[in-house]
């Protein structure tokens, strides 16, 4: 993803845990392949998209938790 968002000229930051207050200055967030997240990760992110943000979540991102408890189904 980083290499098409480069190879395009497209600007971009990396999200940590300290920017969860601040997704809402995002066009787009992408978690990829983000396995673990755990419950404040996983409640910003849903208020991100119910705000009216565009999250794009590839593959396994959020099945398990940091306590390496595997999901029924996707957190997100």
């Amino acid at each position: 993803m980083a290499r098409a968002i480069l190879y395009n000229h497209l600007p971009f930051g990396v999200i940590t845990r300290k920017d969860l207050k601040r997704l809402s200055d995002c066009q787009i967030i992408v978690l990829p392949d983000v396995i673990m997240l755990d419950k404040e990760e996983v409640e910003a992110f849903k208020n991100y998209v119910r705000e009216g943000g565009s999250l794009y979540a590839s593959k396994d991102t959020s099945l398990m938790t940091y306590d390496g408890l595997r999901q029924n189904n996707f957190l997100l």
